[in-house]
This record gives structure tokens, sequence and C-alpha cells, in this order.
């Protein structure tokens, strides 16, 4: 089972040159101020450890559990959605817990994650960046870029609270720092550096340039000071940099941001002292840069690290991974992998450095971080190349709340309400929301709201009221775009004549027309009429009389449109005719004979012979005047040269002197060229492991069926002989994991081939 790394430090003199490593312990439990640091991202479950995990803390809760997860998972259904469906997007989700709030006895003051990038990396590191420059000149790539597997950044975590409630010196509660990581691959050494900041470091996504993290005088960062007795004056900015492999937590390296100076001084602080020819800045005369730092003789230095020795469940919107995704967009999982997570823990308090809001006790509004940032490195040296990134986050900073609202979906006509959320919710702070045009359903200091009208609306959020506040404004949209819904019909009900009548609906063109929210995304169709006939098809068969009612509905936002039309019903005597047969056969040179016979013709003025393609699209190719006489016979040769299909169907319109008409019943003539040649009939899934190959031959033949996808690979296969006729194949045993996948299906009949595509289900 992997190991848990609980690391104490106590160093002489002697030993400031050894790794942190050199001097860890291997601790059974690794609950610390009831957050478990093992190897997992769930409460009330341990991985690693033998600590009691029922009611523990961790970053997300587990369901039905009594612990408590800190991130929080607003919209992570929707998250989950646009990951799995390949969306390459980087999100942040801030506290669950309310800030600087005390929850089972511990004060919780910040908790943070980061979804990175992880296609055509938008926040990653471009060559020479590096720790210990100002973040100024560090060069990223803001129009995306690829970063090496083992440095793609996939899910940063950031916590901390104290193990208890008392902040006042000279004896605090002391304060951890819990952190976490995923990266993409799990090939090799991982190098990842957790950076708080005491000023605001900003990143312009547009630039690729940071801004606002110190003075350049000081390197562009804050820098610690201390008293002349060693003790803390001002905190400065700090880096934790954690080092795991595949199996275990090899490296935790603590840097802090000071002068050349106080590097240099003799007096050393009180808890720990820095390593020799350990202090990184820019350049090699720099004047300010990061030192590393170890425990002094006689203090030790509290570190905990774990990696996951199992494979275990991912954020509760999913992650990357390259060892269980299958797609290479984005290797959408939800789970990690084995050794693809880590998470560490630092005690700050026991070496002296501990973040109390020094003189603003109790001021939410000024704390001493305010930013933190994830970054990897190239390797293990602190100032190799700088790979990848993820934030900087708003972290300890409750000024800043960040106001902006995700893009809401517009209400329709089958969702009368919409939910606005902000893109980053930080538990515990203000939000209030307002709109003069819109309607707010319930309250309206919440993180997020439903509406149920199009308008206008503002949200504005601070730490606490009366803090500074931020604002954001969003439209949400109506779309009540109807589809244009018309009926028609073909013929009459006529029980000596025709049964049956052909309804026609639409329209399709017509309805997919320019809308604010896009075209016609497809319409569903349904007939009705008063005798209990109904159809869900666009042109249906009917047998009654009467209104049909026709319901057109546009898939894109279920607005609807209605028509109707009326079949006619004449008995005999009302048209004083009688139709007879029908009858279409091919003849020699591509001609198809067409005859039809009628048993009375009284009233008749002529008639038509039309011509169809696919039996509902018809187009006169003959007329003839009636010979207004009984058992009359009639014929018709069809040149179909120009218009030949697979098959053709005929009818006859029958004109009467009155200008009145009606229709015969349909003949259907199969082309010479199908009945002289094998051809397919269908192709079709019958069930998620079958797919039907229906084919005629026209005489017994060999015949081969493959199934390939679309790099050429077989699938599956078939060889059997035909007989005479109609035949059926089905091809089984193929991955049932083709779900949604297109292949290619041919089937060879002798000389004749037919490849088709289909889709599996």
């Amino acid at each position: 089972m992997k190991k848990f790394t609980r690391i104490f430090l106590t160093l002489t003199p002697t030993m400031l040159l050894l790794s942190l490593t050199s001097v860890c312990q291997i601790q059974n439990s690794a609950l610390v101020a009831k957050f478990g640091i093992d190897g997992d991202l769930y409460s009330d479950y341990r991985q690693n450890g033998t600590f009691t995990a029922a009611g523990s803390h961790d970053w997300f809760k587990t369901n039905n559990g009594t612990g408590r997860g800190v991130i929080d998972t607003t919209g992570a259904t929707m998250l989950k959605t646009l990951l799995s469906n390949g969306n390459n997007i980087s999100f942040t989700r801030g506290s669950a817990i309310p800030r600087f709030s005390v929850v089972d006895t511990f004060l919780h003051m910040d908790a943070i994650y980061g979804r990175d990038y992880n296609n055509n990396d938008k926040t990653s590191f471009a060559s020479g960046s590096k720790n210990g420059d100002d973040p100024s000149v560090w060069s990223t790539t803001p129009s995306g870029g690829m970063v090496q597997d083992k440095s793609d950044l996939i899910d940063a975590y950031a916590g901390m609270r104290r193990d208890g409630t008392t902040i006042n010196n000279p004896n605090p509660s002391h304060v951890i720092l819990s952190m976490g990581s995923t990266i993409l691959s799990t090939s090799g050494n991982r190098y990842v550096d957790f950076e708080l900041f005491v000023n605001r470091l900003a990143y312009d996504s547009v630039t690729g340039k940071f801004s606002n993290g110190g003075s350049s005088a000081k390197g562009g960062h804050e820098d610690f000071q201390f008293n002349t007795d060693g003790s803390l004056k001002k905190i400065g900015d700090i880096d934790v940099s954690l080092t795991y492999s595949s199996t275990n937590v090899t490296d935790i390296s603590i840097y802090i941001w000071v002068s050349e100076a106080t590097y240099s001084n003799t007096y050393g602080q009180q808890k720990f002292n820095f390593v020799p020819g350990e202090f990184y800045g820019a350049g090699n005369n720099a004047t300010y840069g990061y030192a590393k730092i170890i425990a002094k003789t006689g203090y030790t230095l509290p570190l905990w690290g774990s990696v996951n020795s199992a494979m275990i469940a991912g954020p509760v919107w999913g992650t990357a991974s390259k060892d269980l995704g299958t797609s290479v967009n984005n290797y959408f999982t939800e789970f990690n992998s084995v050794s693809q997570f880590s998470e560490t823990a630092v005690d700050l308090t026991s070496i002296g450095i501990d973040p109390a809001f020094n003189n603003t006790a109790g001021n939410s509004c000024n704390p001493a971080f305010t930013r933190i940032i994830i970054k990897t490195r190239s390797s293990a040296s602190f100032t190799a190349a700088l790979s990848d990134f993820a934030g900087p986050y708003p972290f300890l900073d409750a000024p800043s709340v960040a106001a902006t609202i995700v893009s809401p979906a517009p209400l329709t006509c089958s969702k009368s309400q919409t939910q606005l959320i902000p893109s980053v919710i930080d538990q515990g702070r203000y939000y209030n929301w307002s709109t003069s045009t819109g309607n707010i359903v319930g309250k309206a200091d919440t993180s997020s709201i439903t509406v149920n009208k199009a308008g206008k609306y503002y949200l504005s959020t601070a730490a606490a009221p009366g803090c500074p506040q931020n604002t954001d404004s969003v439209t949400v949209g109506l779309d009540n775009y109807k589809p244009v819904a018309s009926a028609s019909s073909i013929g009459i009900i006529d029980q000596s004549f025709t049964t049956t009548v052909l309804l026609l609906g639409g329209d399709t063109a017509r309805s997919n027309y320019a809308t604010p929210f896009g075209g016609s995304q497809g319409l569903l169709w349904s007939w009705t009429n008063a005798k209990g006939f109904s159809s869900l098809i666009q042109n249906p068969v009917t047998t009654d009389s009467g209104w049909h009612q026709l319901v057109v509905t546009e898939k894109r936002n279920g607005c609807k449109d209605t028509a109707k039309t009326y079949v006619l019903y004449s008995a005999q005597k009302t048209l004083a005719i009688i139709f007879g047969t029908l009858k279409a056969t091919f003849a020699a040179n591509l001609q198809v004979n067409v005859q039809w016979t009628m048993q009375t013709e009284e009233g008749t003025d002529h008639y038509e012979i039309e011509r169809s393609n696919d039996g509902i699209n018809f187009t006169q190719v003959y007329k003839v005047g009636a010979n207004t006489q009984n058992n009359s016979a009639y014929y018709y040769s069809d040149d179909v040269r120009n218009g030949l299909s697979a098959t053709l169907y005929y009818r006859v319109k029958i004109v009467l002197t009155t200008g009145k008409s009606q229709y015969s019943y349909i003949a259907k003539v199969a082309s010479k060229e199908q009945e002289n040649n094998n051809y397919v009939t269908g192709i079709y899934q019958s069930s998620s492991e079958k797919v039907r190959v229906n084919f005629y031959t026209k005489k017994a033949t060999d015949v081969a069926i493959r199934m390939e996808d679309m790099y050429g690979r077989m699938l599956a296969s078939s060889t059997q002989k035909s007989s005479p006729g109609n035949n059926t194949v089905h091809i089984e045993n193929y991955s049932t994991g083709l779900h949604n996948q297109t292949v290619l299906v041919q089937v060879f009949m002798g000389n004749d081939r037919v490849v088709k595509k289909i889709i599996l289900f």
C-alpha cells in the first residue's frame, strides 16, 4: 500500500544542506486539523494511514457522510456535461464553508479549487519563465499551447485552517496550509509549486502578462521582514514546492521571499534558518529572491504528503487522465489513476510563519495573503523552466468576490424558468441580484437565483456588506419563435374508389428561418382527429373523413404551431365514375407500360398519369381524354431513361367535367436494373448487438459482408452463399464499446459491391 509521509525536521547547523526527505518519518495517521491528507478527495474516507475516517473533512463531501467537504460544488452537473462532451474549459470554485467561520471546533479560513485547460492550454508558460523572476516578465501562451504530459496540470486545490480557534499570540492555534494537484500523466517525477502572494497578482488572458504581484524594486513580490530578535514583523510571499513520484511524495520544500540582506543577516530567525546557497532571484546579483528555509535546532517543521495508491474518484464534475481517458482531445474520466493525485500540508505556525491578520484581527476585508497560483516545473531544480499554471486565484482575499455571470439558457415555450449563477461562487460571501425588467423567483440575496421572465439582471458581490463590491449584468432572452405548420390532403374517401387519403404536413423549409437563437433544429409532428386517429410522422395515411389537426413542434424551443385539413367523403352516386384497375410493368428499352381501366366514366373529362420516385411527390407525365364509356381501357408507355430510380410509383388523376378531380390508388414498379442485378435493400441496427443486412440476389451466389471502423480496421465479418431472391444476414459479436460511432458496412455479392455508413447505438 502507498506509504503516507509526515515529515518532522529537527536540524543542527551541520544538517542545513540535507534534503527534507533525508529525515522524514512514516506516520500511520494523516488527519491534520480534521482534514484528511491521505491521497484521496472525499470526506469520511481514508485511502492511506490509520486514522478514523468517519466525520473527517476533505476537498469534497461524500454523499450521506457525516464529514465536510471544503470545495463548493454548485453547477457540478452542468460542468460535468461540458467536460465529458470535450469542451476545453477552465473554471474555479471557492469554499463550501463560510470563510473565517468555526466548524467542528476548527477555524476554517478559505479553500479554492481550480480546473485548468488540458488541451491547447491557454494558461501555460512559454520558454524562459522560472521561479525567482519578477512575475511581470513571465512569458505565457494566451492563444493556446501544448504542455508536456507529466507537467500538464488538471486540478489544483488549496485550503487553510487553524487547528483550533485561537488567533492571538503568544500561542495561536496552528495554521495548516493544505494543497493538492492532479497531473495528466503519471510518468516520471512531477514538480508542483504552490505560490501565495500578499498582493493581488493578476493575469491578463489577452496579453498573457502578469501584474500587481509587487513592487518592481522588490522583484515583483512582497518580502518577509523580521524584527531584530528574529520574530516575524511582516509577512511576504511564500512558495511550497512539492515533488512526487509514482509511489510517494519525495520532497516538500518551503521558500520565502526576502531581501538578500535579510538572507545574509547573521542573527537569523527565531524558528528557522536559511539554507546556504539556496537563494533564487532574477539573475546572479539579485537583491530580492526566494530563500529556502529549514527548521532551526530545537524546532520541528511538520510536513505531510501523500499520493493515491489506488484508483480514486475524481472531482464531482470529473477530471482528465491519460491513463484512463479515451479521447486525445480531453481524456475525460470520472476517476484519478494510481499516483495521479498528490496532496500535502504544512504547519506554518510551527516555524513562526503565521499569517494571522496583524492589527486587523476580525476584519475580513484585509487578510495577509490575497492570491495563490499553482505551477508545474520541468525538473527538480527550483529554477527549472516553468511549464503550466492554474490561477492566480483569490485566496484569503475577502475584498474582491468575482461577479461574472455564466451565460444563461434562454426561456422558451417549454422552459418557463432558468437559473442564473456566477462563474465563481465563494461560499459565505455577499451576493445580491436585482432587475427592473425581469422577475426573480424567491430570494435575491443568494449566490444563484431562478428567473421566469426575460429581461436584464444585475449581480453585486462582496466579501460582506460594507466591503468593496463587484458588479455584472446579463440579459435573459425569450426564444418563443414558432415553426410554420401547414396541412393538406390528397384524395377523398370514397368506398367505391379509394379508402385512404394521404395527409401532407409542413412546412420544414419555412420553419427553418433565422432567429437570435439559431435556425430550426428539427420538427416533431402530431396528427389527430375526432375519431381517434393519431400519427407522429409528417405525411401519414388516413381512412377517416372530416377534420384532421396537425401540431408541429420546434425541437429547439418546444414552440408549437397548428394547422387543419378537411378530408372529404364522397358516396359513389356523387360522381358517376367507378375506377377499375391500375397496373405498371417494365418493358424493353427502359419503358414502363401503364394500363388502367374504368368501370364507369360518366362526367369524366380526361385522365392525367402522374409519376413519383418516392411515392409522395408526383409529377404529371401524360394526359388523355376520357372515352365516357363503360369498361374502357387505357394505355401509356412511359420512357424513364432520364428519370430511372430503384422504384417508380404511378397514379391516375381523374378530372371531371365540373373541374373536380379524384385519384386512383398507387401502383409501384421496380426498375429493370434492379430486376437484373444484385442489390442491397437495407442496412440497419436491429439491436445493440446486431446489424441486419437485407439484400436481393438474382441467383445463388457467394456473399461476403465486412464491418469496419473509419480507419479501415475490421470489426466483424460474415461469408455465406445466398438464395435467389431476398436474403437477411445478422452481424453479431462486435465490440459493445462502439456507442454512437460511425462504421462502414461493405457487401460483396458476386461482382457487385455496396458500401454504406451507419451509426451504431
